[in-house]
Order: C-alpha cells, then sequence, then structure tokens
C-alpha cells in the first residue's frame, strides 16, 4: 500500500487526487533503529507508516519508556522537540 492509498481510503478521494498526493508529498526511508527526531529540527510534523514498525519512546528520568507503537498503515503526529 503507498501513501495516496492510505490517504485516499481515509477521505474517500478519488484516483487524480491520490495520484496527487503521491507526486507532492515526499517519501522517506529509514533503516531499522534510525532515530527520527534526531533528524529533524524542531517542528510539528506527521509521518505514515507504510512498511515496518514505528517505536515512540520519552526520556522519563534518564530512562527510555515505550509510549506507543506504529504499524503499517498508521499516521503518527507529534511535536518532536529536541532536548
Amino acid at each position: 500500500m503507498d501513501l495516496g492509498e492510505i490517504i485516499g481510503q481515509e477521505l474517500k478521494l478519488k484516483d487524480e487526487h491520490k495520484e496527487l498526493i503521491r507526486k507532492l508529498i515526499p517519501i522517506h526511508t529509514y533503516p531499522k533503529g534510525a532515530s527520527i527526531t534526531a533528524l529533524k529540527s524542531e517542528t510539528v510534523q506527521g509521518f505514515f507508516v507504510l512498511k515496518g514498525l514505528v517505536r515512540l519512546l520519552r526520556n522519563v528520568d534518564g530512562e527510555e519508556r515505550n509510549i506507543q507503537f506504529y504499524t503499517e498503515g498508521d499516521s503518527i503526529a507529534e511535536s518532536l522537540e529536541k532536548s
């Protein structure tokens, strides 16, 4: 499944709009174990999981704590602030 299909299913878009999404929204691939926040500046971003698994974690008193897991087809919107 690609980004056009994922968004298109949620919003019931026409094929021409799905194709426009494919053309306008860049797809980035991150290797297993990569930290997405370390690669971004302070911002609010959205992500769609096209393949694989994303683990959202927080540093709580110096210890990493799992907050949420996202799988294929899930969307993520987080305030990604460097701490």
